[in-house]
This record gives C-alpha cells, sequence and structure tokens, in this order.
C-alpha cells in the first residue's frame, strides 16, 4: 500500500526552499503598494534614527525577496531494509547504500508553490524528477505534486518558527525510467526485489530544520554616516536614500533588507554601473547586520529524511497521498490540550498480518529540543494496546504491553530507520490488536508504564482525504495539458476522495459530513498556521459562501472510499487585488466522535470568471495583470513585466510559457495562480498584435 512495504530505502539529506515572500501578503497585491523610490527625510546630520514604518505604501519585503521559486532534494540512500531482521547499510553489502536520492533536471529545478497568500501552510512541490544513484547511472520517476502535511512545532526548546517545525510530503514516483542504470544496479537485489507494480513507488520524507532566517542588511543614518568615513563619495551614498524607507514587516523599522542576493540587487538598480563596480563589496559588509542562523543549514535549506518502498500489489484503488491504515494521535484532555510534558504529533501505522508484524512512523511524531536534533530521550518507549473502552480514553491501567524490546532511550536507532520501528508480533496479538486501539507510551527501567504519549482513536477510527489542494476555475470545463496521471487544470468541477478506515480496515457504508468553514473560520484557522500566521491583509477570506456546491453527507462504499463531487461558481472578486478567492472544505465521521489532524481539510482556490473579454488593451486589462506578477514573482524579471515595449518585444516568449505544461518547471507564474479566462486573455492579447490602447486596435483593423 505505501513506503511501509519492503523493500524500504532509507534515505537522508537536505533540502532547498527558495520561495519568494513579496507575494506573502495580501497587501503586495495592491498597486499602490510599491517600492520606495523618492524619500523625502534625509538623515540629521548629527545623531543617530531608527526609522519606524509609518508609510501604508511601501512594499513588505518579509524573508526573501529575491526567491527563485525553486525547491531540491538532496540525500544518500543510507539503509535499505528487504524484509524482517534483514538490512543492509554498507556499500560492501549492497552497491545502493550512499548512491544519491536527488532532483535531476535538465533547464531549471522543481518548484514550491503555495496555493494563495491566505493559503500558505500546504506549498506543493511542482515539477520534481527524483534520481536514484549517480549521474552517469540512475533510475528517476516523477513526483505527484502534492503539498506538506502535520506541520507542528517539532524542536521545542527554541522559539517556535519555520527552523522549529517539521512537516512530511508523501506521494508517489510515478514514470519510473530505468534505462540510465548500469548494469551493476539494474542487476541488483535492489531493482529485482522492488518489483514494482504500474511503475510506482511510494514515497515518504519529513522536512525540518529549516534555516527561514535570512542575512539582513542595515540601512540607516549611522550606516551612511560610517561609509562617509570610509571614503565614500557622498553621490554614491545619496543615490542609495531609498533604502531608509524598504520594510520587511509592517510596523518593524525600516530600512532592513534581506538576503545578499536582493540587497546586491537593489544597489545594481540605484548606482551607475561604475559606481556599483567599485563601490558594491564595501557597502555589503558594512551594511550587513550580525548574523545567527535559525538553524544549523544554510539559509533556505533545511534536512530531509524519510523512505521510499514499492506499492502493494492491490494498491488499484488506494489513495496516493497518504497511508490509509491506522493513526495514533497525541493524547488530549477535554478542552483538546496534550497532557503530556512535551508535544507530540501524529504517527501512521500499518499492520502486516501475513508477515507478523507492524511498522509505525514516528520520524514526525516525536519531539526534540532543537531543530534537527535527536529525538527527546522521554524514556524507554514501548506500543501497547489498550483493551478496549469503547469511546473513553484510555488511561495507563488499560494498556497492555506487547512483547517486544523497548526503542532505544535516546532516539537514535529511529532516526536511522528512517524514522520507522518495525515490530514482530505473534499471531495471537495481530488478532488482539486487529481489534484493539495501539498506544505509545514510555516505561521505566523496571517497565512499569509512565506515561501514554500517543494513542489511536478508541474506536480505531481513521479519515482523510486523498488529495487536498484545488485550483479551480468556475468558468471553464476540465482542462489537461500533460502530466502524466496528474490532471493539470481542474476547471468547475472536482472530485475529493475520502478514506475511511477502522483499526486499518476499510470502513464501508459509513456517513461522512462535509461543510465549508465559515470566513471567521477560515480566518480563525489560517492565522494560526506556520505558513500564513500573523500575514496582515487576512480579510474577506471564504467569501461568498455560495461559490461551492458539494453534498454535505456522503457514504463510503464497500473499499472505504467516499468521493465527493464538488462544483464551483464564480466567486466575483471579494479580495480586490487577489484574483477569486480560497475556501476550506472540512470533513468528518457524521455518527462518530472522531478529532483528525487540525490541518486535515480540502483547500479549494477558485478563480474570477472573465466573461466577454471585450477589447484587450495594455491600457484596459493586460497590463494591470502582467505589471502585479512583475512586481510580485522576481523570478519572472527576465522580461519587465511591468513595460509595455518590453512584453510586446518578448511576447512569444511568453506566451510560450504561459502554455506551458502545468507540471513543467519552466511554467510561469512559477506559483500556478494564473486563472485559465486571464490566460486566455493574454494569449489572445499576443496573438493580436498586443494593441496598446482602443486607438492602436482600430488602427490595426483599418
Amino acid at each position: 500500500m505505501s513506503y511501509f512495504n519492503y523493500p524500504r530505502i532509507i534515505f537522508d539529506g537536505t533540502f532547498q526552499a527558495d520561495p519568494s515572500t513579496l507575494n506573502n501578503t495580501p497587501n503586495n497585491y495592491n498597486p499602490k503598494n510599491q517600492i520606495p523610490e523618492s524619500p523625502d527625510s534625509p538623515c540629521p546630520k548629527v545623531r543617530s534614527e531608527v526609522f519606524t514604518s509609518q508609510q501604508q505604501n511601501n512594499i513588505e519585503l518579509y524573508w526573501n525577496p529575491a526567491g527563485t521559486g525553486n525547491f531540491n532534494l538532496n540525500a544518500k540512500i543510507t539503509k535499505i531494509i528487504y524484509g524482517p531482521n534483514e538490512c543492509v547499510n554498507s556499500p560492501s553489502e549492497d552497491p545502493w547504500i550512499g548512491q544519491s536520492i536527488k532532483s535531476v533536471f535538465t533547464v531549471t529545478p522543481p518548484k514550491l508553490v503555495d496555493l494563495d497568500p491566505m493559503q500558505m501552510n500546504v506549498s506543493e512541490v511542482w515539477a520534481m524528477t527524483l534520481g536514484l544513484g549517480d549521474n552517469s547511472s540512475n533510475f528517476t520517476g516523477n513526483f505527484m505534486p502534492i503539498g506538506f502535511v502535520e506541520s507542528w512545532i517539532q524542536a521545542q526548546a527554541v522559539t517556535p518558527s519555520s527552523a522549529s517545525a517539521s512537516a512530511i510530503y508523501q506521494s508517489l514516483l510515478i514514470g519510473l525510467n530505468d534505462t540510465n542504470l548500469s548494469e551493476e544496479l539494474k542487476n541488483s537485489k535492489l531493482i529485482k526485489a522492488l518489483d514494482v507494480p504500474n511503475k510506482a513507488l511510494s514515497i515518504n520524507f519529513n522536512v525540518r530544520a529549516y534555516n527561514v532566517k535570512p542575512q539582513i542588511y542595515q540601512w540607516n543614518c549611522d550606516i551612511k554616516y560610517q561609509l562617509a568615513t570610509e571614503g565614500i563619495p557622498d553621490e554614491v551614498i545619496s543615490s542609495l536614500e531609498p533604502l531608509l524607507f524598504y520594510q520587511m514587516n509592517a510596523g518593524q523599522s525600516l530600512g532592513q533588507i534581506p538576503t545578499p542576493t536582493y540587497f546586491n540587487q537593489q544597489l545594481k538598480a540605484l548606482l551607475t554601473p561604475s559606481n556599483y563596480d567599485e563601490y558594491h563589496e564595501k557597502i555589503m559588509v558594512t551594511a550587513a547586520m550580525a548574523y545567527t542562523p535559525a538553524s544549523q543549514y544554510e539559509f533556505s535549506y533545511g534536512q530531509a529524511f524519510g523512505n521510499i518502498g514499492p506499492l502493494a500489489k492491490d494498491a488499484a484503488d488506494a489513495p496516493d497521498f497518504f497511508t490509509a491504515a491506522r493513526m495514533l494521535q497525541p493524547v488530549t484532555d477535554e478542552a483538546g490540550k496534550q497532557t503530556t510534558q512535551y508535544s507530540h504529533n501524529y504517527a501512521p501505522c500499518q499492520l502486516f498480518a501475513d508477515s507478523n508484524h507492524l511498522s509505525i512512523n514516528l520520524g514526525n511524531a516525536l519531539p526534540t529540543l532543537y531543530p534537527a536534533g535527536h529525538f527527546i530521550d522521554q524514556g524507554l518507549l514501548r506500543l501497547g494496546y489498550v483493551n478496549n473502552t469503547g469511546d473513553q480514553k484510555a488511561t495507563i491501567k488499560d494498556v497492555t504491553l506487547l512483547s517486544t524490546a523497548p526503542f532505544n532511550r535516546s532516539g537514535d536507532s529511529l532516526f536511522e530507520q528512517g524514522g520507522i520501528v518495525d515490530i514482530q508480533l505473534t499471531p495471537e496479538q495481530i488478532t488482539t490488536i486487529e481489534k484493539n486501539p495501539l498506544t505509545l507510551v514510555s516505561v521505566d527501567d523496571n517497565q512499569n508504564i509512565t506515561q501514554i504519549l500517543l494513542s489511536e482513536n478508541p474506536e480505531g477510527l481513521f479519515l482523510r482525504a486523498d488529495q487536498f489542494v484545488f485550483r479551480m476555475n468556475s468558468g471553464t470545463a476540465h482542462l489537461k495539458r500533460g502530466g502524466e496521471n496528474q490532471p493539470d487544470v481542474y476547471g468547475n468541477e472536482v472530485t475529493v476522495n475520502i478514506y475511511a478506515r477502522q483499526f486499518g480496515k476499510p470502513l464501508a457504508h459509513t456517513e461522512i459530513t462535509l461543510a465549508l468553514l465559515s470566513e471567521e473560520q477560515a480566518f480563525l484557522y489560517t492565522n494560526q498556521t506556520l505558513g500564513t500566521g500573523g500575514t496582515l491583509g487576512l480579510v474577506n477570506i471564504s467569501i461568498p459562501q455560495n461559490a461551492l456546491n458539494f453534498d454535505a453527507t456522503v457514504t463510503t462504499d464497500l473499499e472505504g472510499k467516499a468521493s465527493v463531487t464538488v462544483k464551483a461558481n464564480n466567486p466575483g472578486n471579494p479580495r480586490a487585488y487577489i484574483d477569486g478567492q480560497v475556501y476550506f472544505l472540512s470533513y468528518n465521521f457524521k455518527n462518530e466522535d472522531y478529532q483528525g489532524h487540525g490541518d486535515d481539510l480540502v483547500s479549494i482556490q477558485i478563480y474570477q470568471e472573465q466573461p466577454g473579454f471585450g477589447e484587450l488593451t495594455w491600457d484596459g486589462s493586460i497590463g494591470d495583470i502582467l505589471s502585479q506578477y512583475g512586481k510580485l514573482y522576481p523570478v519572472m524579471s527576465q522580461f519587465d513585466l511591468s513595460s509595455y515595449a518590453s512584453v510586446k518585444l518578448n511576447s512569444q516568449k511568453i506566451k510560450g510559457v504561459l502554455l506551458r505544461n502545468y507540471n513543467d518547471p519552466l511554467y510561469m507564474p512559477v506559483v500556478r495562480d494564473l486563472s485559465q479566462d486571464r490566460i486566455h486573455m493574454i494569449t489572445q492579447w499576443i496573438d493580436k498584435g498586443c494593441p496598446l490602447n482602443s486607438s492602436d486596435i482600430h488602427t490595426n483593423i483599418a
């Protein structure tokens, strides 16, 4: 069914996520908000002065304004588990040990894509091909685009941030190609054992310890005076006066500019070529603030570790993006607060009755003190089961330990196993836990249970949607522009598949209820997420409420799957400068007491319809659309999208990237948030010769 299957490839390495943050706040979409150009508050002659943000029309840079949108994975195979008690971790045992697992591309890397500035907690990886092996000998698979899930604060001795957070990506590698493998690797035990049905593999990997903290450059009066004493001419310093009013976040001190790349870009834009060549290095050294990274990784990098395994032979109707088996959850009180000393997260597990073992993934479930640190020592860890208490929460006296060795106290062995623990069981234990909820507990040296860390739902229930991120075009039928087994462009109708399980088995003939989060609920949810929380301009979200139509109740089939048809209506333009609207669809068992992960929602963006395009001109509509993208997405700056002359000169190139496969790394815009209507508007405008205004149209007709 998933990456839990043997042979299981374990890998460890790094990831890079390099999004541009200019589109991280709705306020930046307002065309009135721009990078300052002509400030009128020169520095005083003597005293130091700190500027605070009083201007309402400044762009907020956030932490990575020059981001490329790239996502990269770069890891090594550290271990392969071929079966119970059969693993290898040395190149002398298996030629695959030490081989790379990394993004491979010919022109540009894969892309990290946010759904919407009001929903940045499901960042998706698009256009990623992974290669297993080295550059001269590898097999490749295409990663089916999906967002991260189950994000939480894992490192609990530091300030909550992306550096202390952890999340997972789970997807399929499809379109496997082994033609570039050497004979040694092609004939290896691993390739023969994979026996991949339907040419697909399951991949699950953690991303954590992301260094979101950039090098910051300070531009204030003191820096200007210091540069003057170092011999930088007044005309050079005066040219950089606009930097006094740059801001990373509204309400904070002005004159702070993040990342060497962006600061250098601004110097190049504001200085003459000769002054830039002569002085930019000294200016950057002087303006650089003291820097301490948020984790042990370089800026925009973090740790990635995980597992790859074959799909089961009976996985034809299994979900693509999660394991439909069993789920252990944090233990909470009646108010929903975790009762353990440290916070914990959800842990999927799967029972293999035919081989008498159980596999549980704790890589994203156990806490650490520091980013990418070892798991906290909470005593010896054991797996147990709860003597069925009905719908009551389990207590220590209700738990029976499974007769298996405890996990390593420090958690080192868990990490070396890709976060997964495989536990051998007796046939009698298998029979027992097939109808009783599982628990993860800590025990003392005498094997006495000290606390319950995680526990399965008392009724063994688990519910989740498979694909949970959708972009819909309300006035368009379902489109497709390539992308094997992956719809590129959704029109006005999508199908959401929801899977119900009880003790890991399909739960048939069960009613599932669905509801749209209200405007207030949507705001409260997205404003507390790691991705979107604290963003200014979260207004008019998830309205109008009649833009989505779906059945409020659906029933699972014999395989425990319920398919929900969701239809989109035109949401209009309630957010003014942001196209369309974003919605959140919740789901739950109708007649059962069940609490899933807080992020178990379906996020849907619906674009505004643009009926009857009328006269398409630069002045009338096209200029506004393209200028906004030019401002918010620096990676598109190869063309000056705010300049009519530049756009007309490069119009065929622009048309080319707009019409690429949606899952192509060269597709523009990077964040895939340009509606099909607007793409048609732009391409039709280009086909008609890029008219500037109505007079231009009439002149061309004449």
